[in-house]
């Protein structure tokens, strides 16, 4: 297999080196699970002299509250793209292509067309009359680095239709090109064993939920799409698991879920999701979990770390988000320290976790207590300590706090209230919002023994106003240590 897969690649590369761009037309070709979109036409070309090809434009379901349905293309390139899109249900009155941080340029050919340049790795919104909801976003891939194809005993082909198969000397599962949802299965859930890599090909739409359980050296990888009637992808008891270039398209509820497991990468997912509950990546007793270059868009929390919840147990350390596109239609881009063992006298601790280079784009909760883009809800006789907020950029959102920091009681979900909060650095935080107005900011303890203690803010700033104290914030006589720089 190795050797098929190194030549792929090197066909695949040297077929790009000719066209630099790579569309992937959905394999579901009566567009019955994996949607069209008929709000817009999109095409692209490599630069600098490249031919317009046109690209197929999909739908999902944004927003909870008001559902409504958004665009997105999909491309890998090893250059800069120049795209041309022409919009069927409004016309270009006014134009916003974010991340604003990205700093692109687009220029009208008239009211209903227009253009820009986007380079590799671009995730990109692209927004009409200021209309977050039926916008197009642009996902730019750089190149797929494997190639795999079906080959030898240790392979499960689902192109085969061979019904529904486990096996647990599996190396490789292979999806290609069409649908592919299970059929005897007791559920949608296909379970993955140890050892094994799960290959999306182009133009796979997995109608199904892919689980790791009690298993270890997985690979998720590829440019399918999963569509899942459940969670997209759960990771319960495992170790050494990797989620890598797949889009997920509403899933019924989370994302990724995860529990009681150590090493975790997840790099280059995309996910869109509307469904209640519809969380992004919700880990629970998790460590040593690195997520990167991710595009999370959801009506619930797009990030959710937790210590014990159901039957996961234990602390949560080590956490590395960068490089990373939040926007949360409903709840939290960004929550931690929630869930936890309450019984333990002790309970437990969620440690060290930095979230650097972040773009959100939304934050809109119409409940106080869960409103904050940056978050940290600390209950369940847990403690939250060595968290790192660095170069966050957050846009106009549409009602939210720019943190909120809380030693709590929640009696929805807690028995008690937290231990403590410690050890809180924002450091090159800004927010810039021209139409709405955050609610004021929350630093809060709960009592003298179950504080908050040391929290510093480092250029952190408003609308271009530093944050130089704590005043304008709801706050209490249970912190202290409060530093600004």
């Amino acid at each position: 297999m190795k050797t098929f897969v190194l030549t792929s690649l090197f066909c695949c590369l040297a077929g790009m080196a000719h066209s630099q761009i790579m569309a992937y037309p959905s394999g579901d070709t009566d567009g019955k699970i994996l949607k069209r979109s008929t709000s817009y036409s999109v095409e692209a070309r490599a630069l600098p002299d490249g031919e317009w090809q046109n690209l197929e434009v999909y739908s999902a379901s944004v927003d909870i509250k008001k559902r409504r349905n958004t665009s997105f293309v999909e491309i890998d390139s090893r250059g800069d793209v120049e795209f041309r899109v022409t919009n069927h249900i409004a016309k270009y009155d006014s134009v916003s292509i974010r991340p604003l941080s990205r700093d692109v340029e687009w220029k009208c050919v008239n009211d209903s067309v227009l253009t820009f340049v986007a380079e590799p790795g671009m995730k990109l919104s692209l927004e009409t009359n200021g209309d977050r909801y039926r916008n197009l976003h642009i996902f730019v891939n750089e190149p797929l680095k494997e190639i795999l194809k079906p080959d030898g005993d240790d392979c499960i082909d689902w192109s085969q239709k061979l019904g529904d198969v486990y096996r647990k000397n599996a190396r490789l599962i292979y999806f290609g090109p069409g649908v592919h949802r299970p059929k005897d299965l007791p559920s949608t859930r296909i379970r993955i064993p140890s050892n094994c890599t799960v290959y999306l090909a182009p133009g796979a739409v997995v109608n199904a939920q892919l689980s790791v359980d009690k298993a270890e050296n997985v690979r998720i990888i590829g440019r399918g799409y999963i569509c899942s009637p459940c969670e997209a992808i759960d990771i319960t008891y495992s170790k050494n698991v990797e989620i890598d270039g797949v889009t997920i398209v509403n899933p019924g509820h989370y994302t990724v879920y995860g529990g009681q497991s150590d090493s975790i990468r997840i790099h280059n997912v995309k996910s869109l999701s509307g469904a209640q509950w519809g969380d992004g990546f919700d880990l629970m007793s998790c460590s040593n979990v690195d997520i990167d270059d991710c595009f999370i868009r959801t009506s619930d929390d797009c990030l959710a770390f937790y210590n014990h919840r159901w039957g996961f147990w234990g602390n949560s350390t080590n956490f590395t988000v960068r490089n990373t596109i939040l926007w949360a239609d409903v709840a939290h881009p960004i929550n931690l320290g929630g869930h936890g063992d309450d019984m333990d006298p002790h309970g437990e601790t969620l440690s060290n976790v930095l979230y650097e280079n972040i773009d959100i784009l939304e934050c809109r909760e119409s409940q106080p207590l869960y409103q904050g883009c940056l978050s940290i809800g600390c209950g369940d006789n847990n403690t939250v300590k060595n968290v790192t907020f660095r170069n966050i950029r957050i846009e106009d959102v549409q009602l939210g706090r720019l943190v909120n920091f809380n030693v709590l009681f929640n009696e929805k979900y807690n028995r008690v209230p937290g231990r403590g909060i410690s050890n809180i650095t924002l450091e090159n935080v800004s927010y810039e919002g021209r139409f709405f107005e955050l609610n004021p900011p929350v630093v809060t303890g709960y009592s003298e023994e179950r504080c908050i203690d040391g929290v510093t803010f480092r250029n952190v700033t408003v609308n271009g106003k530093r944050i130089r104290s704590l005043e304008g914030f709801e706050t209490n006589e249970y912190v202290r240590n409060v530093k600004f720089k």
